[in-house]
């Protein structure tokens, strides 16, 4: 039951700050009585878009006992970690992102190669962990952990995948930021793929960190290049299907393994 009400609280408590939050980003935008970037709106995003970090820590420090506490943080702090899978959740939404883009255009003439630009993307990665890296603490941390006794993490992937779009979808509404100009199916798909390789990196490693890190670098490959392509042909829904269904493949892989051992 403990886990049905904290799984209720952070999905409520998530999507009524940003939908709140973002409502009265828009009414202020739109009525002309702010600009965007006045301090009040400025709050308004931040409590927008840091509301699966804010909730998630408080069912952390507020619901959870000393001992699940303590088992939860030093998952967030869990850094040491095979290479591997330091490599995979820096590397992979670059090889993606360069996977859409040869699949819809048959060339990579949309990504920068510049290297001045290159250099920047430590700097880069570092700012995305603050933006939009940490609502992993919530996402990949908090839900998940409380629905995975629940449902099979294939499922459970699916879930969370659908729900981190929904709660994307304020955004959309909001002309100063990059999601207004973006197709909205295409971006729900894309949120249920990243979903299962982040669902398989959490699998994998136990580090929420390392799902913060992966989350960071997501955001830092649309610097380079755009990871949905602006040409919304055909061939961009068949590389996102491809790519769902391959991480949840893995995931059911391991998840039948792992039954495996057990019996």
């Amino acid at each position: 039951m403990l886990k049905d009400n904290n799984t209720r609280l952070f999905l409520l408590m998530t999507f009524a700050l940003m939908y709140i939050s973002s409502l009265l980003t828009i009414i202020l935008l739109r009525t002309n009585i702010f600009l965007f970037t006045n301090p009040i709106i400025q709050i308004l995003q931040f409590i927008a878009g840091g509301s699966p970090t804010i909730v998630a820590f408080y069912i952390i420090y507020y619901q959870y006992n000393k001992e699940r506490r303590k088992n939860f943080l030093s998952r967030l702090l869990k850094f040491n970690i095979s290479p591997i899978w330091w490599l995979y959740a820096i590397a992979l939404p670059f090889l993606i992102m360069i996977f859409l883009q040869f699949l819809t255009y048959q060339n990579l003439n949309h990504i920068s190669f510049e290297l001045s630009s290159w250099l920047k993307l430590p700097l880069i990665l570092l700012i995305s962990v603050f933006a939009g890296g940490l609502e992993e603490i919530g996402w990949r941390g908090v839900l998940f952990d409380e629905m995975k006794d629940k449902y099979s993490i294939t499922i459970l992937t699916l879930i969370i995948g659908i729900l981190w779009s929904l709660w994307h979808l304020p955004l959309f509404f909001i002309e100063e930021l990059a999601f207004s100009d973006k197709n909205i199916l295409l971006y729900f798909l894309s949120t249920i793929m990243f979903s299962g390789f982040l669902s398989l990196l959490i699998m994998k490693t136990k580090s929420i960190a390392l799902a913060v890190l992966m989350h960071a670098s997501i955001n830092t490959a649309g610097n380079y290049g755009d990871i949905l392509p602006v040409n919304h042909g055909v061939r961009i829904y068949l590389g996102l299907v491809i790519l769902i269904f391959t991480s949840l493949y893995m995931i059911y892989k391991i998840e039948t393994e792992d039954e495996a051992n057990i019996i």
